[in-house]
């Protein structure tokens, strides 16, 4: 029986090579998932903020250096006043180039939902010219009814941001914790489905620096 649907074929020759961009030259492409892994209360978000801050000042190096950009963060874990604001100041920030994004659901405000509708947040972000959106973390606001465990549901809710991201140009920044397993790979050490890893073009792991662990330096390596 049929279904309505049809399929075609794209000749490989009539797609055009693009060159990659650099949000973080090495670290960040633009219009991709990236993830940003480690465990709890060791400065993921911190370093989000970091980097909110240098592209707010355009001083990262890559392709937005000296192009400062429009910044979006969604946060469910820190309050805003008192945590992500005091943060990004110390960063260094400019605070005009950084926005909260919020949902509104029946004139009130709230998380935004990572559940694969993407039309009205895409057009949001695109209406204040947001070159990254950064997810703290993307678990939280992934909302009920879509288990994180199961790889099906997460790429059903992951797949939209990655498209959109490509098609804006965006950098989508998801920062995730890690789990308790004892494994080297970085990929199955992170929370949830193995979708999550499968799916970000770019896996960063943030953690202490293990010849400091007590101290206040930490590494950034590419885990994938």
């Amino acid at each position: 029986m049929g279904n309505g649907r049809t399929h075609r074929l794209v000749a490989a020759s009539s797609v055009r090579p693009e060159r990659v961009t650099w949000a973080w030259k090495d670290y960040i492409p633009v219009g991709m998932v990236i993830l940003l892994v480690g465990e709890g209360g060791k400065g993921k978000s911190t370093e989000m903020c970091r980097l909110a801050a240098g592209w707010s000042r355009g001083t990262l190096p890559g392709d937005f250096h000296g192009r400062p950009v429009a910044v979006a963060i969604a946060s469910a874990e820190d309050h805003r006043a008192a945590v992500i604001v005091p943060r990004l100041i110390a960063a260094g920030a400019d605070l005009t180039h950084v926005h909260f994004v919020e949902a509104i659901t029946a004139g009130v405000a709230g998380d935004i939902e990572i559940d694969g509708q993407v039309e009205e947040l895409e057009s949001t972000l695109l209406a204040a010219g947001v070159r990254a959106l950064l997810v703290d973390t993307v678990v939280s606001h992934v909302p009920r009814g879509h288990d994180s465990y199961k790889e099906q549901d997460v790429r059903a809710v992951l797949k939209p941001l990655a498209r959109m991201a490509e098609r804006c140009g965006m950098v989508v920044l998801d920062t995730m914790h890690l789990n308790r397993r004892e494994a080297r790979d970085v990929l199955t050490r992170i929370s949830g489905s193995g979708a999550f890893g499968n799916l970000a073009r770019q896996v960063l792991l943030f953690a202490e620096d293990p010849d400091d662990p007590d101290g206040p330096t930490r590494i950034l390596a590419v885990g994938k």
